[in-house]
Order: C-alpha cells, then structure tokens, then sequence
C-alpha cells in the first residue's frame, strides 16, 4: 500500500502531494515512512524515502536574517509552499517532520539529516529565557523572517521536547 501511494502521486519531491498546515504534512506519508523502516530496519526503499524527505526539509527549514534555523513555512507540500504573513511562522507541530531526519542521522550517521536536526533545535534554542528561579522558556511560535516570538494557541506545546 505505501509504494501504491507513492506510484498514485501522493508524494512529489519527499514531500506530500497536497499543501497543508504543519501537522497534515508530516501525515501525509512522512510519518508511515519512518514507522516503515521501524518495522523492516535498513529496507532500502524506507532509506530512499527519508532521504528524500530529508533533502526536501532543506527547502522547508532556512537560516533566517537572525542567523538562525528556523522552519519558513507552516503551509507547504511538495509542490507549493507559503513563507509570507500567517505562513512564516514556526509551531511546535512543525517538528514532527524531522522524524525522517532524526532517523538518517541517529542510525545512518547522515550528517545533512544531524545538520538539519541540531541546526533547527539550536536556532529554538536561541530563543530561550531563563527565569529568576532557574527555570527555562521557550517560545511557543518563531516568526521566520523577523524572529518574532508569539505564545500562539498553545497547541503541541511539548512537541519539540518529544
């Protein structure tokens, strides 16, 4: 079933065929292809399909005036995507994608998919205050292009911890 959707064009470019929220592109197949390669380690297909996403994330994931890796988009897929006003902003659900990169580079050594992995945590990283009781903070939402941080819904909140 999963190379049946790939042979039907639900996938171009490691990315999702349709152009949606950040959430819906890691559950357009990115999320069935790393929990493929759980279930058959090092099946050369799974391996081609991360690398695929991986590449593709660095198209999604972009160092921003700051300096810092950011995610440019909340509202893309394979064919089109938006990194002007309500799109540019970074969320904690877009960092479910990096499921495919975290694989490459804990098990395959890939050093795009760490650079990608490290270099987008760094750049969240950078955002953090630390409290009068030691305690840190994180931004909820990144806006990419001005580095803006806003608290957002609060939806997934914990996501980037996971």
């Amino acid at each position: 079933l999963a190379d049946a959707a790939y042979t039907n064009g639900m996938r171009v470019n490691g990315l999702g065929y349709i152009t949606t929220d950040e959430l819906h592109a890691y559950e357009e197949g990115l999320n069935s292809d790393a929990e493929r390669l759980y279930l058959n380690w090092g099946e050369p297909r799974s391996v081609e399909r991360l690398m695929e996403t991986t590449k593709a994330l660095q198209g999604v994931i972009l160092k921003n005036p700051a300096g810092h890796l950011h995610f440019a988009s909340n509202w893309y897929g394979g064919r089109m995507m938006y990194r002007e006003g309500a799109w540019e902003w970074q969320k904690p659900y877009s960092f479910t994608v990096l499921h495919a990169p975290i694989l490459l580079g804990l098990y395959n050594g890939s050093t795009p998919a760490r650079a990608l992995v490290t270099g987008v945590i760094d750049g969240w990283m950078a955002h953090g205050k630390q409290g009068a009781d030691g305690a840190w903070s994180y931004p909820n939402e990144i806006n990419w292009r001005s580095d803006a941080e806003r608290v957002g819904d609060g939806g997934g909140v914990s996501t980037p911890l996971q």
